[in-house]
């Protein structure tokens, strides 16, 4: 029992400020490194418990690092138009015992006409318990391999809600022909991108090509059925490499969209379905949100501030995209004032909305 005592005094903790110090072995070392019967056992003792004492500090950076380390799994196929997208992701899924009610932040494949992927990567994010685990994947062309990176977040994720299961993501891309569903520009040799972002937006641009996926059917949305709310996903053509291109032609497309109907005032909760179907505001929150704050390149991540890239650390980098822009709303005088503002991005890093509350109609939309 002496003995278990030692050891049990040796890995005694004492924190001071998030520091630990082994206090336990400092008394051990002052007063009880001299016994006079079984020195050396007692000494080893204390030595195991000082050697606890070590493990538990470094015990979380462990599991950390395992539980980070990229992992790779075998891709089915690099050619976008034979590529089954539900395949894929099921195995990652199973891979990480990923739970059913993940969602998608954003996904992202460049092309050739032929179909050849040039690159293809996702980001998705999982609840757990006490907090999240934030995934990035990302395929190797050369050995057709998705590599996987993921991270614990704690805190909340406050578009977690509002933002597609990233299971019926794929599900809906797979029963598209992606072939169909690109520009077809009057000039040769251009390249192709396919972007989606997770949370729903609602969507007034009036000088876009857009369409509504209701089943197997694809409809044209006029000017006139505007603003729509939904998910979307944009298909690009131009010149360039994929992810790299030049957009000259886009079209947008929604999905588990609905066209909104004003009846009334507009409330608090309906207010920024209202800013966000303006053009202005639409083009702000692109410049200030996904991967134009945020970037990967070669394992190493990167934060826009004021035109420059900044390599981060993957906290830095996480909080950053979790962070959607600070907003906020203020009803005064018959009219909803819309304040967004955020430090990431190009400047102009504020933009301030004002809306008839009666009508729904944006007033003004001044950057500074």
């Amino acid at each position: 029992m002496k003995l278990i005592g030692y050891t049990l005094l040796a890995g005694f903790t004492f924190s001071i400020n998030g520091i630990k110090l082994p206090l336990g072995f400092i008394v051990f070392l002052a007063f009880l490194s001299r016994p006079k019967l079984n020195a050396a056992v007692k000494h080893r003792a204390a030595y195991l418990g000082l050697f606890l004492f070590i493990f538990q500090l470094i015990a979380p950076s462990v599991q950390n690092y395992i539980f980070e380390h990229p992992r790779e799994i075998a891709a089915e196929g690099t050619n976008a138009y034979e590529l089954d997208f539900e395949k894929n992701w099921l195995a990652v899924k199973n891979e990480f015992d990923v739970n059913q009610d993940a969602r998608m932040e954003k996904f992202d494949i460049g092309y050739q006409q032929s179909g050849e992927i040039n690159q293809l990567r996702y980001e998705f994010i999982e609840r757990e318990q006490e907090g999240f685990i934030y995934y990035r994947v990302n395929l190797n062309i050369a050995d057709q391999r998705l590599v996987v990176k993921r991270n614990r977040i704690e805190g909340l994720w406050p578009q977690y809600e509002r933002s597609v299961s990233i299971s019926h993501f794929f599900e809906q891309l797979n029963d598209y022909d992606i072939r169909k569903l690109a520009p077809q520009p009057d000039y040769s040799n251009y390249a192709l991108t396919l972007t989606a972002e997770g949370s729903q937006i609602s969507y007034a641009d009036k000088d876009t090509k857009k369409y509504i996926i209701q089943g197997d059917r694809i409809d044209e949305i006029t000017n006139m059925e505007l603003p729509v709310t939904g998910f979307i996903f944009r298909v690009c053509a131009g010149a360039g490499e994929p992810g790299f291109i030049d957009c000259k032609e886009r079209i947008d497309y929604f999905y588990d969209a609905v066209f909104n109907v004003h009846d009334g005032d507009v409330t608090e909760q309906e207010i920024l379905q209202y800013t966000e179907a303006d053009n202005r505001v639409t083009s702000w929150l692109n410049d200030h949100t996904g991967e134009q704050i945020g970037k990967e390149e070669n394992g190493k991540l990167y934060l826009k501030q004021d035109g420059i890239w900044n390599e981060v650390s993957e906290d830095a980098y996480v909080t950053a995209l979790k962070t959607t822009p600070h907003t906020e709303k203020v009803l005064q005088d018959g009219k909803w004032h819309v304040h967004y503002e955020n430090k990431y991005g190009d400047a102009p890093h504020k933009l301030d909305v004002i809306i008839d509350a009666k009508t729904g109609d944006i007033l003004s939309a001044k950057a500074e």
